[in-house]
């Protein structure tokens, strides 16, 4: 570029001229250069226009993408917590189910929820006990299918089985078990006892039997256990009348005392036991007395008490609720003197008046003195057909 009037040289972009000191004249543009600089100069003016409010309102991005995110994630917090809120309500759910013994239903909730929180230790872990208590219900239900079937080693030993799944284990839900396996031991055990006790006729048999069912303390075993104590007094009583009527005074009261071991309340024992003593004070004074005069009065009175002692005043029999047929009646001495181990021979008849069964039952108080009334009762054992009774004869020992 070169000075309009000195013509020296000049630097690009220079407005006065260093040799000669004169403005410069800026070069003349032709068209098209004008028109690409005017649209330079548009361009940047529209820039500049756009820029200014975007630079203005830039700082307002970050604020519009923290409320997106917060409002994301509290939606996905919110959706979360609803969905722990309605697992834990299936999970209460499905634990007050299973203490109910409802444990179909506690599993379907609980696999439920583990659809919505698969990775739930807990639910995993209530799973696992409601398919193990299921287990153990269906060995019990098995158990007692055998017990309807008499087959009761068979059910005792299932019901074995369940016990030592739950051995050692804790919480309400294996103390539920715990009660429904002891509940099935208790019921399947009675009914054994109760099929055995029928072929058991000493008194040692009836005593192992005694103490199984006594090992539990619901009503029913303990029923049972008064019927086999009663049974065993039966067995010593009669025991005890053999030895009494051979004298044998000591054997017949420790036979007694024996009895009473098992039932101290027994009171036709009692009041044999009181018998038995008062006969052998008797009897030991009747040795001291003269050996003449004994048999003289004891001749006198033979005639008269030997035939005429007894006097039935009632008696009845009818069947219990338990289908045993049960005999009871009433009798006074009228004999001149005591008597004792008054023995009542009946016979039992059906409806039809065919005899079923002949017995015997004992008085007691066996001791009665003259004028005194006693009593009797007999039970024989499954005879539910018996409809009546008849005394056939009545034996009786003079004291």
């Amino acid at each position: 570029m070169f000075c309009q009037y000195c013509g020296s040289e000049i630097k690009e972009g220079s407005s006065v001229c260093e040799n000669c000191g004169k403005t410069l004249i800026p070069p003349v543009l032709d068209d098209e250069a004008i028109i690409n600089q005017k649209q330079e100069n548009s361009s940047e003016t529209e820039a500049s226009v756009l820029k200014e409010p975007f630079k203005k309102n830039i700082w307002l991005l970050p604020l519009f993408t923290a409320i997106l995110v917060a409002a994301v994630l509290s939606g996905y917090y919110f959706y979360e917590k609803n969905v722990d809120r309605l697992v834990e309500q299936k999970r209460v759910q499905a634990e007050e189910l299973a203490l109910k013994g409802e444990l179909d239903a506690a599993e379907k909730l609980i696999s439920d929820a583990l659809k919505k929180r698969p990775l739930h230790k807990a639910l995993q872990k209530d799973l696992s006990f409601i398919k193990e208590g299921k287990e153990i219900l269906n060995k019990l239900n098995e158990a007692w299918e055998y017990a309807k079937k008499q087959q009761f080693e068979q059910a005792l030993s299932l019901i074995e089985e369940a016990e030592k799944k739950i051995y050692g284990k804790a919480g309400d839900f294996f103390k539920y078990l715990s009660s429904r396996i002891n509940d099935k031991k208790s019921a399947v055990t009675i009914m054994q006892v109760k099929q055995e006790m029928n072929d058991k006729n000493s008194v040692e048999e009836l005593a192992a039997l005694l103490t199984k069912v006594s090992t539990f303390k619901v009503k029913e075993a303990q029923e049972v256990a008064e019927a086999i104590k009663s049974k065993i007094c039966q067995i010593i009583y009669a025991e005890a009348n053999e030895l009494l009527k051979k004298k044998d005074f000591d054997g017949a009261l420790a036979l007694v005392e024996k009895g009473l071991s098992y039932d101290s309340k027994n009171k036709q024992l009692l009041s044999f036991q009181q018998t038995i003593e008062q006969q052998k004070e008797a009897f030991e004074q009747r040795e001291k007395m003269a050996l003449e005069q004994a048999l003289i009065a004891a001749a006198q009175e033979e005639i008269i008490n030997t035939t005429q002692a007894v006097e039935v005043l009632e008696y009845s029999g009818s069947v219990t609720s338990l289908g045993d047929f049960k005999v009871w009646g009433t009798v006074k001495n009228i004999a001149t003197r005591p008597i004792y181990m008054v023995e009542i021979y009946f016979t039992v008849y059906d409806s039809y008046g065919n005899a079923l069964i002949s017995d015997s039952a004992y008085v007691y108080p066996n001791y009665l003195n003259p004028r005194e009334k006693g009593y009797f009762e007999g039970i024989i054992y499954g005879l539910w057909q018996g409809n009546k009774v008849k005394i056939d004869s009545i034996t009786w020992y003079l004291g």
